[in-house]
């Protein structure tokens, strides 16, 4: 539990910093607080309830409050039309409730809140409360969107607080704790990918264009894609989808050739690729400059570039495409259509790495990876396992048949063989 709170409270200070990171932040705090919320039974919802409502000093958060006895049998009649039919959480007494049962629940109105319409208006869009004079009565199996807007409230409030708070002391901490908690939003803490990571430790030239089609990421598909078609690609591009290349398993010298080879069909020279694009690429491997290794880029630094004017060939499609270009781009790859809408929505929800994961699950079907997709050479590296692992089962299935194929045969052969020696039948 300390840790828990201590690692809250250090990523409240991180995210804190910008208008973009607070709007981050309090999504995916609402997104572990609903999943925490609903895991807990009945007893322990209404706790949680307790505590907002008693600590809550916002006007306006909703009155998480039960209705009377009184109050039921008053509007028995509309509450049976509205929830007689609902399906209730495993946390409720019963299964399910219909007219004739609901009045078997122990206290059936200690299940039923009422709260201003406004703070439950997803409920009330999706008609799943019953509204009477500006008021909303709510199912107990629908409070987690109660109370989400009570804690929605409160951590907003309180992220801007922190924010003002870290300004104030910018003076005094700003060069202790500045760079750490600006390192921290970028933080990636998986693996560097430094390469080698292809099939047999080295993804050579003539293996590139199957693999970039069928287990490269959308980001680094659309990069190849570019790149070929326009024989050219800006500079952060060209290091975006370079590193990737080192990443998967592309040699330093292939890596040359290959760019090499695209530029010139650009219309570079030779000559101008040995000046002014030969060193970067050397550099990136550890043979120029400082001799350091460079790591391919992880999701995070990706969804955080910001593409302008005609660059291309960089940044997330999921965050930097318009719908219908993504659209597009996804129905190319023969996903369904159901598939490509909800990744575009999860997009438009600025869920962009769980929109990357369901075009993987989708392309990959009995595969995922179970710890979360936070790089493309991750997502490279599960899809290439996920081929082979088909290719193995497929050769041991037609290597089967055909040692089941020799067998009959060998069979046969011995049968005739049999029959051709087997002496006449000797009259009695």
């Amino acid at each position: 539990m300390r840790k828990d709170h201590v690692s809250h409270y250090i990523l409240r200070m991180a995210y804190s910093r910008t208008e973009e990171l607070r709007k981050w932040f309090l999504r995916q705090e609402e997104h572990l607080f609903k999943h925490r919320f609903n895991a807990l039974d009945g007893e322990g919802r209404m706790q949680a309830m307790r505590m907002l409502q008693g600590s809550s000093s916002v006007q306006g958060e909703a009155e998480l409050a039960a209705i009377s006895e009184e109050e039921w049998e008053q509007n028995a009649t509309d509450l049976l039309a509205v929830f007689g039919n609902t399906r209730m959480s495993d946390a409720e007494p019963i299964e399910g409730v219909k007219p004739e049962t609901f009045a078997t629940w122990k206290k059936p109105w200690s299940h039923i809140y009422k709260v201003p319409f406004e703070q439950v208006l997803d409920l009330v869009s999706n008609r799943r409360v019953l509204l009477k004079q500006g008021v909303a009565y709510v199912i107990s199996r629908d409070l987690a969107s109660i109370v989400l807007t009570a804690f929605r409230v409160r951590l907003s409030r309180s992220l801007t607080e922190n924010a003002r708070a870290f300004h104030n002391k910018s003076e005094d901490e700003g060069e202790r704790l500045g760079p750490l908690l600006q390192n921290l939003t970028n933080a990636y803490l998986g693996p560097a990918f430094a390469g080698n990571q292809g099939a047999n430790g080295r993804v050579t030239l003539d293996q590139l264009p199957a693999l970039m089609m069928g287990s490269a990421p959308l980001c680094m598909r659309s990069s190849y894609m570019i790149l070929k078609d326009n024989h050219h690609l800006k500079h952060d591009g060209r290091m975006q989808f370079g590193l990737f290349l080192k990443g998967i398993g592309v040699t330093m010298e292939d890596a040359l050739a290959f760019w090499k080879e695209e530029l010139m069909k650009g219309g570079k020279t030779s000559e101008q690729f040995d000046k002014q694009y030969a060193y970067n690429i050397r550099h990136n491997y550890g043979a120029e400059g400082k001799r350091t290794s460079y790591t391919p880029f992880a999701c995070v630094k990706i969804i955080n570039a910001t593409p302008v004017g005609d660059q291309a060939g960089h940044g997330c499609p999921y965050k930097h495409w318009e719908p219908g270009r993504l659209h597009s781009a996804l129905t190319s790859m023969r996903l369904s259509p159901a598939v490509v809408t909800d990744v575009v929505e999860k997009a438009k929800g600025q869920h962009y790495q769980l929109a990357c994961m369901r075009v993987f699950e989708a392309l990959h079907p009995r595969s995922g990876i179970e710890e979360g997709l936070n790089h493309p050479n991750q997502y490279f590296q599960a899809s290439l396992k996920h081929h082979e692992e088909l290719k193995e089962k497929e050769d041991r299935k037609s290597g089967k048949g055909k040692e089941v194929k020799e067998e009959e045969k060998a069979a046969a052969d011995a049968g005739s063989d049999a029959m051709a020696i087997e002496p006449p039948a000797v009259a009695t």
